[in-house]
């Protein structure tokens, strides 16, 4: 699988005035000016898979998996910042699924990444309820490592972000009507962010942080699935936002979200 993600941000400072940005970097820059960043996988996986059990119910799948990455910014020594801006990652990972029927499965899935990162992840569908437990642990992204631009430059040696999700959703059917009430809970340990504040060494005002506080919130929401006229749907979901433990407010959430679709 070939992958290329390229961003760019253009402007004219002839015409809209260099007050508007809190930082100027780049004096020889004039007039029009664009910055871009391109960022292209390529990625190899190989395999195997196959069905045990009298039944066939149990499913097994592992792998290997390559994947080559090229970061590149016209603005930015790749040779100097902390995350390598050409690697490639080794990933060794299996999963199995149980079938209970033909409607409710399990599955266990781990994925591990040569440079010690993983992904642990456990998801249960049931007849009467849903849960995912997910356990990872993850590089910082390129751009919360280092970006260069005209306004904006910083090269971070962030550590690896820690994280958990769990879920639990019963489902309940009567009639036209289904309803499945939950709670979702995410924590974060090494949680990375952007904030505004005052900087060492430089007059930038906008910079993506590192905080050493867990972060952690819970989400009770309900989803409703109203069906009528035979063929239409109406599908509502209110989602609540309580944070338990925010210590540098890092978080920026809605604590009431509302979403409806009628289909």
């Amino acid at each position: 699988d070939l992958e290329k993600q390229s961003n760019w941000f253009r402007d004219n400072v002839s015409s809209d005035p260099l007050s508007y940005y809190d930082y100027n970097r780049i004096d020889s820059l004039t007039k029009s000016f664009t910055d871009s960043t391109s960022f292209k996988t390529f990625q190899n996986q190989l395999g195997i898979k196959g069905q045990l059990g009298k039944k066939n119910n149990l499913f097994y799948n592992g792998w290997i998996k390559f994947r080559t990455y090229n970061l590149f910014n016209k603005n930015m020594d790749t040779d100097t910042i902390y995350q390598k801006a050409h690697a490639t990652e080794q990933y060794i990972g299996g999963e199995i699924q149980y079938a209970l029927d033909s409607i409710q499965h399990i599955t266990g899935l781990i994925e591990v990444l040569n440079t010690g990162q993983s992904r642990i992840e456990s998801t249960g569908h049931m007849r009467w309820f849903d849960y995912q437990a997910i356990h990872r642990i993850s590089k910082p992204t390129m751009l919360q490592s280092s970006y260069s631009g005209r306004f904006d430059g910083w090269n971070n040696d962030f550590k690896n972000v820690e994280s958990i999700y769990l879920a639990a959703f019963p489902k309940i059917q009567a009639g036209p009507l289904f309803i499945s009430p939950g709670m979702t809970y995410t924590t974060f340990i090494n949680y990375i962010y952007f904030t505004k504040g005052v900087f060492p060494d430089t007059k930038q005002t906008v910079l993506p942080v590192q905080t050493n506080a867990p972060v952690s919130y819970a989400q009770p929401q309900v989803s409703m699935d109203l069906r009528f006229l035979r063929k239409l749907h109406l599908r509502p979901q209110v989602v609540y936002t309580k944070v338990l433990t925010d210590r540098d407010s890092a978080l920026r959430v809605p604590k009431l979200f509302v979403n409806g679709q009628l289909a």
